[in-house]
């Protein structure tokens, strides 16, 4: 003999090794689809924002049900003025506080 194989009439039965790397592939593959067409799904929600801002508008809304105030009399003690800045220094919105002790 030669070495070479002599060709059968019978296919040739699969080894456990190649059954393993077949499914090993199978799985491969359809995580990698998987992650594809997540990553599609995900491009198209935020396409689907960027033109009609579903989302932007569903949070606005979500929050504002959530959000009250209530008026009360007297001045509010936790309003901040601003300290410095040439906006506010040329504006007068610095001396403010001046102002309302007036």
């Amino acid at each position: 003999m030669n070495g070479k194989s002599i060709p059968s009439e019978y296919p040739r039965t699969s080894t456990f090794a190649s059954r393993l790397r077949s499914f090993a592939t199978k799985v491969r593959l359809k995580l990698w689809l998987a992650w594809i067409g997540a990553f599609l799904v995900v491009c198209l929600a935020v396409f689907i924002e960027f033109q009609t801002s579903i989302l932007q508008s569903w949070i606005f809304t979500s929050t504002n049900a959530r959000l009250s105030f209530t008026v009360t009399d007297g001045p509010s003690n936790e309003i901040a003025f601003p300290r410095a800045g040439p906006f506010d220094e040329r504006r007068g919105y610095s001396k403010l506080p001046f102002f309302q002790s007036a």
